[in-house]
């Protein structure tokens, strides 16, 4: 995902939009926060879907158990 980037869920979808994330290169476990809080755990590189409920600015970060992060922000739309 590239920064800035503004996400909306499906049109006429009663479901929240969701992203399907992978830490690449990774090596262990990886924590998924969104907006600071934990959102979900994935193993390594393996795929983690995650549900946009909340409309509006977040910020995701993923980060390992060597302290490794990365982060971007975007945009959900309602």
């Amino acid at each position: 995902m590239q920064p800035g980037a503004t996400l909306a869920r499906a049109p006429g979808a009663d479901r929240p939009a969701q992203i399907a994330l992978r830490a690449l290169g990774a090596q262990g476990e990886v924590l998924w926060l969104l907006n600071g809080r934990l959102a979900g755990r994935s193993e390594g590189a393996a795929p983690i879907t995650l549900a946009l409920a909340e409309p509006g600015e977040q910020t995701l970060t993923a980060l390992s158990r060597r302290g490794a992060y990365a982060q971007v922000r975007f945009e959900v739309l309602r």
